[in-house]
């Protein structure tokens, strides 16, 4: 199946200008990673790693972060609006 999830494993990535790099603590796979993963509503992006619901630890900042510190807890908003 091409849409099958598979573990692999990543490099950890530095931040670029205005991101920060999150440790996750906690993760859930629900429905709407899998019409995303398996491009129902038309917005394919290669490498996609499903997991829309999320809470973590802010690891590292980027340049030019302001209002987020290594430690803080965050969470994902994948509905800003």
């Amino acid at each position: 199946d091409a849409y099958a999830l598979q573990p692999c494993d990543r490099p950890t990535p530095e931040p670029g200008p205005g991101q920060v790099r999150v440790r996750v603590e906690a993760v859930s796979l629900n429905y709407r990673d899998l019409i995303a993963l398996r491009n129902k509503a038309g917005r394919k992006v290669a490498g996609i790693v499903p997991c829309s619901d999320g809470a973590g630890v802010i690891s590292a900042v980027g340049p030019d972060v302001t209002g987020w510190r290594v430690g803080d807890r965050v969470a994902g908003c994948f509905f800003q609006t």
